[in-house]
């Protein structure tokens, strides 16, 4: 049986914020998140995960929800800025 939620991962929007910005902001707002390890972007939420859609931080855009796979697949790739 499955008696625990999914983690919960959020890509930080690099435009609007650094990644220790947004954890700190996050942190303000009661809720926890840790970088991980296979995205530059990736944060994975450690406590509060309901609460991460009624944050100012995910509202004004500088976090939204991503797995952390598909956040890794995307760094892999060779892309040109713009």
């Amino acid at each position: 049986q499955m008696r625990q939620r999914a983690p919960v991962f959020l890509r930080v929007n690099l435009q609007k914020a650094t990644v220790e910005q947004a954890v700190l902001q996050l942190k303000e707002e009661d809720v926890l998140a840790e970088p991980h390890p296979l995205s530059d972007t990736a944060l994975r939420v450690t406590e509060g995960a309901r609460r991460v859609s009624n944050t100012e931080t995910f509202r004004d855009g500088y976090v939204e929800l991503q797995d952390v796979s598909s956040q890794a697949a995307i760094q892999s790739l060779s892309l040109k800025t713009g």
